[in-house]
Formats: structure tokens, C-alpha cells, sequence
């Protein structure tokens, strides 16, 4: 006889996480291959090497502090400290759920560069804050939920 197993609301927001997590690195990965055309788009026609090369650094720069993030929130997702906490699973999934779309945007309509710092500052930086903030907490207090 077939039973129907009920799902939780944990068994489907780890994975959503995941997923998102995944889709914003992706993104991210993404910026970094086709920041030419960002790049261009947000300079003058008539541009200097070094205006082009300063805006290309910066640019770089947040992509890679980014990447730092993501280094961070695996971290604490796959060493198991914050995998099970419900309240930063939804925000880990919102946040990179809309900095998903936003990246592809920015991608595809060729936004300014400095949106790509807006998009950073709020979707990667604050996931990334909660989830350091839960792995200090764990190891200064011993708390592991699990």
C-alpha cells in the first residue's frame, strides 16, 4: 500500500537555498565573462585606456569580494551550522533568488557597472553577514542546531 510522505517547510527550503545559492553564483560568474559589454556601455563614447581600466578594476573588485561571500555562506551551508536554521534559509533563498534576476538584467540590458555594488551590497553582503554571525554564535556559544 502507497502512503503519501507530508513534506516539511525544511525539506523544501535546504534544497531552494541550494538551488539559489548555486543560480547567484552562476550570475556572478556570468558578470565576470561579459563585464566588457557593462563596462563599455557605462563609458562615454570617447574614453581613455586608463578610465577603462579603472572602471574595470572595480568592477573585478566586486565580483570577486562576491565570491568571497559565496566562499563564506557554502561554509556555513555545507559544514552543517546553518543549514537547518529555517529564518536564514528564507533569507539566504530571497535574497539570491532576486539578485539571480537582478544579475540577469544587468547582464542583459547592459546596466552601469556600479549597479553590480548595489546588487552586491544588498544580496550578497547581508546573506553573508547573517551567515557569519550564525557561525560565531555556534562556535563562541557552542550552539548547533540540528
Amino acid at each position: 500500500m502507497l502512503t503519501m510522505k507530508r513534506h516539511t517547510a525544511a525539506g523544501t527550503i535546504i534544497p531552494s537555498r541550494f538551488l539559489a545559492t548555486i543560480a547567484h553564483i552562476i550570475a556572478s560568474i556570468m558578470v565576470f565573462i561579459t563585464k566588457e559589454g557593462n563596462i563599455r556601455h557605462s563609458l562615454p563614447l570617447v574614453t581613455t585606456q586608463q578610465s577603462y581600466s579603472y572602471v574595470n578594476k572595480k568592477l573585478t573588485v566586486y565580483i570577486i569580494l562576491s565570491w568571497f561571500c559565496f566562499v563564506v555562506e557554502l561554509f556555513g551551508f555545507f559544514s552543517g551550522i546553518t543549514m537547518f536554521n529555517g529564518k536564514a534559509n528564507i533569507i539566504h533563498s530571497f535574497l539570491h533568488a532576486i539578485a539571480t534576476i537582478l544579475i540577469s538584467c544587468f547582464i542583459i540590458e547592459r546596466w552601469h557597472f556600479i549597479v553590480y555594488l548595489y546588487i552586491f551590497s544588498f544580496c550578497s553582503i547581508i546573506p553573508a553577514l547573517i551567515e557569519s554571525c550564525l557561525i560565531i554564535k555556534s562556535f563562541v556559544f557552542h550552539v548547533i542546531r540540528y
